[in-house]
């Protein structure tokens, strides 16, 4: 499961690419990020990961960059929904894993129609993904993303009313990264290297 996760998430990387993303919908007076459902993971143990790697290098086995978190989290069971306006509603889920140097989300369900938007941004603004919609619609119905740098991360689902019972998302793997990969800068360095998801 690691390496599925790690290795789905490279080809996002490679395949979806990371852009600049506007901020949150400002039609409406929205929740402060403090008051929206929040799910807290396990930091990261580096000096234990340090040990694993050197192991795992020894036999031949993949780098990772992140250590996997299984979860099962729909709209329906948890994060917060709000109006926008009486055609449409915003989702969100705010993520977090003190000191991680990314996150990214494996959506084992992924399916939106047509006017919906899901997207990922650090809760501080610098670092975004590009908005997936339904032309990221696929044959496996899944969705692995792209590493958000920081520990610190909102999921953001945009939906027509009209359309409230006409998508799937769950949300499975939460990946916590732990060191650099790819593109994705470390928050945490003191010298803070740009990435092609700066915004």
């Amino acid at each position: 499961m690691r390496i599925k996760s790690t290795l789905m998430a490279a080809l996002a990387v490679l395949g979806l690419g990371i852009t600049q993303l506007d901020a949150a919908p400002t039609t409406a007076k929205l929740k402060p990020i403090d008051d929206v459902s929040h799910v807290q993971m396990p930091t990261v143990d580096r000096d234990v990961m340090r040990i694993i790697d050197d192991q795992e290098r020894a036999e031949g086995l993949p780098p990772r960059y992140a250590v996997p978190h299984p979860t099962l989290i729909t709209p329906d069971a948890g994060g917060t929904w709000e109006n926008l306006s009486p055609e449409t509603r915003l989702w969100r889920l705010r993520v977090s894993s003190p000191g991680a140097v990314s996150i990214n989300i494996g959506f084992t369900q992924y399916e939106m129609p047509a006017g919906a938007s899901l997207a990922l941004r650090s809760v501080d603004g610098r670092y975004a993904i590009r908005p997936f919609n339904d032309g990221d619609n696929n044959a496996a119905r899944q969705l692995w993303t792209p590493p958000v740098a920081g520990g610190d991360m909102v999921i953001e689902l945009t939906m027509p009313t009209a359309m409230l019972g006409r998508y799937s998302l769950e949300i499975g793997p939460i990946n916590i990264g732990y060191r650099r990969f790819g593109a994705i800068p470390d928050p945490n360095e003191v010298t803070a290297r740009s990435g092609a998801c700066n915004t």
